[in-house]
Order: C-alpha cells, then structure tokens, then sequence
C-alpha cells in the first residue's frame, strides 16, 4: 500500500519523499536532487521525488541525504 504522505510521482518502493503539504513534507530545499540526481528529481515547483531505485552502492549516498534532508521528507523504509 502506497504511504498516503508520499509524493505521486515517486516510483513504488521502500524509498520516498513525502509531498508538501504534510508535517514533514518536501519544502524543495534541493539538497537530495542536487546532490543524488541519478535517484531524486525535482517536479515543475521544485518538489522532490524518487525516480529510480537506488543500487548498492548509491543506497549508501542515498542514507547521507536523507540525514541531511532539514525536514525529514526522504523516507527509506524497512
């Protein structure tokens, strides 16, 4: 079940950003798609979203910047 937070065009999987508008949703800072593009992108009002599931070794990169996300909105589930 897709998390009701989560922005609609990530693509489904463990790894998310949440859509504006929540508690922690994206404020479109641009920290995960500036440093990560090959795994995040940014919709036409600078909101980010996952748009490729991450391999081995940019999962790693990817736990970086959800530990610099200022407001949370990079989920990676269990």
């Amino acid at each position: 079940m897709r998390n009701l937070e989560a922005h609609p065009q990530n693509i489904d999987g463990k790894l998310y950003c949440t859509e504006e508008g929540f508690d922690n949703g994206c404020i479109g800072c641009g920290i995960c798609y500036g440093q990560l593009p090959q795994v995040f992108a940014e919709d036409d009002e600078a909101y980010a979203y996952v748009f490729k599931i991450p391999n081995d070794d940019e999962l790693e990169l990817v736990k970086e910047v959800i530990q610099d996300c200022p407001v949370g909105s990079i989920i990676l589930e269990d």
